[in-house]
């Protein structure tokens, strides 16, 4: 019921913070509640009674924010109000603190997305949000919105019109391509734009066509995993030798530590070098 990267935040948040613990249980059981409280929904309704609908939404920032400490830490953790000074706010704290001015934005994206979804969802046998690929640790982590019966969706909620980016593209390309062996079974890919209630799709073969790709998508991900797996054998390779460098140098006692290296940093240097490798094999 809750996202893994906001699982993931809380993990974060936790290990300086040990009093969060209970954050993450209590976030889970709400969650429970509200959906056991809407059951049955009517088929292809998104937006849940009012009352449910806004203690749902109070949840989802709850879980918004803690995703925001696995993605930035150290940039919004001084900054999060799950924290007052070095203590972690209690759950009914976290939850009645949500601004009704943030609550009504939400909803209003609900209440679109009824009309613009409402079909996917009456039609839909399986669906997974959060969800990550096989070649997501090489980029230092990849993980996509929703998948639907193998629709691959980005969601976007900017004000700015609803054109579909070079960023947009290349990140749904990477999705769908970091997904090394298939096991998503990926066949269509869309954006919708939340603030708009605008959904648009393309077919994979669709898709790739119009980026210029001249070879299949099975062979694009053979060779993005080729591409990415070589530059983790640089990496642990050189890791390896740093530290045995390091060894060496620590039991010399005539032997001055020389400087570490710079460190290739999977995050960086991986998600750079997938994105270069992306623009070269689209040619766009």
């Amino acid at each position: 019921m809750v996202p893994p990267s906001a699982q993931l935040g809380h993990a974060a948040l936790t290990k300086r913070y040990p009093q969060a613990l209970p954050l993450l249980g209590e976030l889970k059981a709400a969650t429970t509640e509200v959906l056991d409280a809407a059951t049955p929904l009517r088929r292809g309704c998104i937006e849940l009674p009012e009352s449910l609908e806004f203690e749902m939404i109070r949840l989802c920032v709850v879980a918004a924010q803690l995703d925001q400490l696995y993605r930035a830490y150290p940039f919004v953790i001084d900054k999060t109000t799950l924290l007052e000074g070095t203590s972690v706010v209690s759950f009914d704290k976290a939850r009645a603190q949500v601004p009704w001015f943030l609550i009504d934005q939400v909803h209003d994206q609900v209440r679109r997305a009824n009309i613009a979804l409402g079909p996917l969802h009456a039609n839909s046998a399986k669906a997974i949000a959060g969800m990550s690929f096989t070649g997501s640790e090489l980029v230092g982590g990849a993980d996509a919105d929703l998948l639907v019966d193998g629709l691959l969706l980005d969601f976007k909620s900017t004000h700015k019109a609803t054109s579909i980016g070079r960023s947009d593209v290349y990140q749904l390309a990477g999705y769908v391509l970091l997904d090394f062996d298939d096991l998503h079974q990926i066949d269509r890919v869309g954006v919708y734009w939340t603030r708009h209630g605008v959904l648009r799709t393309f077919t994979l073969s669709t898709f790739f066509q119009l980026l210029g790709a001249t070879v299949s998508v099975p062979e694009l991900r053979a060779e993005l995993r080729w591409h990415l797996t070589a530059h983790e054998r640089r990496r642990s390779s050189y890791i390896g030798t740093e530290q045995r460098r390091r060894e060496h140098a620590a039991t010399n006692e005539h032997c001055q530590p020389a400087e570490p290296g710079e460190e290739p940093q999977r995050s960086r240097t991986g998600l750079r070098r997938a994105a270069k490798w992306l623009r070269s094999a689209l040619r766009n």
